[in-house]
């Protein structure tokens, strides 16, 4: 693998069992509680719901706050994360299955990921050898755009939510299929493609 990646897992509190609510936050004066389910928070949020917005941020605030302090320092956390809440709605993935294609891919950016709730594990590549390791929220973790992984574990009853934010674009992506790099079109357009799809 070229490049180099990086994890920091922050503990934090655990969430409550009962409700799925981080212990620190509150649902205060909302009519609807949507702290508790962060799928209905973020489609109110992008609908323009105030109230899916407010418990959106309710949930997620405390630890991305604590991510930036370990990051840049208390003093500079507020504007980091005051910054990262102009590109969240944008940028929240929610994994709900495994990557389409039994195939590894690559990446045309650098990016970094901040796990929010739940697991996945990640398979990467030595040569042949594919090496599995599970990864639970919270965690930061940037990767090169050279990055060769595969993704798998979500379900839609056990979705993973993170933060990705990338950088410029670098290069060209693509998926690895018998040690041979595809371009990602060429890929997808490929016999290869529907062979090795997983789902």
């Amino acid at each position: 693998m070229r490049g180099v990646v990086h994890t920091l897992v922050v503990p934090v509190q655990p969430t409550s069992e009962e409700t799925g609510r981080h212990p620190t936050c509150t649902t205060g004066d909302l009519t609807t509680d949507l702290t508790g389910d962060l799928a209905a928070a973020v489609h109110a949020a992008r609908q323009g719901d105030e109230a899916g917005f407010v418990a959106l941020y309710r949930d997620v605030q405390p630890r991305l706050l604590r991510y930036a302090t370990v990051l840049v320092g208390r003093d500079a956390a507020e504007d980091v994360t005051a910054e990262a809440w102009l590109q969240i709605s944008r940028d929240l993935h929610k994994f709900v299955g495994d990557d389409w294609s039994l195939d590894p891919h690559d990446h045309p950016k650098r990016f970094w990921s901040i796990g929010l709730r739940g697991w996945y594990d990640e398979h990467t590549y030595n040569g042949y050898h594919q090496i599995r390791q599970r990864f639970h929220a919270p965690w930061l973790r940037t990767f090169p755009a050279e990055h060769i992984h595969r993704l798998t574990g979500p379900t839609p009853e056990r979705p993973c939510w993170t933060l990705v934010i990338v950088g410029r674009t670098v290069r060209r992506w693509g998926f690895w299929n018998r040690g041979t790099w595809l371009p990602w079109r060429t890929y997808v357009d490929s016999d290869n493609a529907k062979e090795m799809k997983s789902c």
